[in-house]
């Protein structure tokens, strides 16, 4: 799920209940199966960190 707002994006995913929070970046959601990362215009972006996230989270749609 990715929302983009003024000044700021924020994309969601799903079966994240194994990937542990990073302080500023990725936040749980609920009952930490869902993470969110938040990202503000400006703020450096870790994509290796995000890559690892969404490959981890879309490993587990492919059947």
């Amino acid at each position: 799920m990715l929302h983009v707002g003024r000044g700021k994006v924020s994309f969601m995913v799903f079966g994240a209940g194994e990937i542990e929070p990073v302080k500023g970046v990725l936040r749980a959601l609920g009952n930490g199966d869902r993470k969110a990362a938040d990202f503000t215009e400006g703020q450096d972006v870790d994509y290796d960190l995000l890559a690892g996230v969404l490959t981890r989270t879309s490993s587990k749609l492919i059947a």
